[in-house]
């Protein structure tokens, strides 16, 4: 490859863990950076990544960012016929987000994504400000942004949860929340947050009993639970003794990330 070709870098940015890395994941690891959590934490953890790789990549590069679903605002959508430009895809996205409570049309940034035909799709919203604060860190050290996508977008559009028969259920241990997105027979159904409080087990707990609750295994196949934190925990296995004694959860590595 030509030296002066752009290097394809991704970024993860977490409160209390970011990376810079060339391509997905951590294949290979550039940069770490224990950020504060707030939204203006992860744009420290961006800017003392990007200083301390330097040495260790080009000059110039372009960007593909994983943000922590915290930074975000982020709806599922039912499938709707009939949508066929952006306008008309953004307009019944701020519908299905004031249905929420959020209104994010004046200074937020919207991307819609519907990766499968005829199936439910995923809206999230990016603070504006927050944006342009990113694009200002990445021109003045020569960067290109490519995306940027929450970890709930980078799931969804990855179609681990759409190839499945029965009840699968990604699991996203943030520091400041945990978050399932669950799928029945390949089709998104829910996508449900619980606020970090006191530990991962308790956590996790309440937020696989409200998922439990409200979407029922089958009878003959049992669910599949796929996980990923930014953490550096273990899963908390009690906290499936009551729905799934016997299921052994997968770890979702950011190197197999697409």
């Amino acid at each position: 490859m030509s030296r002066l070709w752009p290097d394809a870098l991704h970024a993860g940015l977490f409160p209390g863990h970011c990376w810079l890395a060339k391509k997905k994941g951590k294949r290979d690891l550039l940069a770490s950076f224990a950020a504060p959590a707030s939204a203006a934490g992860v744009l420290t953890g961006l800017h003392e990544c990007i200083i301390q790789s330097t040495d260790k990549r080009k000059l110039h590069g372009k960007l593909s960012i994983t943000v922590s679903d915290s930074i975000a605002t982020i709806v599922p959508l039912p499938w709707q016929d009939g949508l066929n430009s952006e306008a008309e895809l953004l307009g019944y996205a701020q519908l299905c987000f004031e249905k929420q409570g959020h209104d994010v049309r004046a200074n937020w940034v919207t991307r819609v994504e519907y990766p499968r035909y005829a199936k439910p799709g995923l809206a999230y919203a990016l603070p504006r400000d927050w944006m342009e604060s990113v694009q200002g860190e990445l021109e003045g050290h020569g960067l290109r942004l490519e995306t940027v996508l929450p970890i709930s977008a980078q799931v969804f559009c990855s179609g681990l949860g759409s190839s499945r028969h029965g009840l699968s259920i990604i699991l996203l241990f943030e520091s400041t929340q945990h978050c399932a997105i669950a799928f029945r027979d390949g089709a998104l159904i829910a996508r449900d947050v619980e606020p970090f409080a006191q530990t991962v087990d308790a956590t996790c707990r309440r937020l696989l009993a409200r998922v439990f609750a409200n979407h029922n295994q089958s009878a003959t196949v049992p669910p599949a639970i796929t996980w990923w934190s930014s953490m550096g925990v273990e899963f908390p296995k009690q906290a499936l003794e009551a729905y799934a004694p016997d299921l052994i959860p997968s770890f979702l590595s950011e190197k197999v990330w697409p």
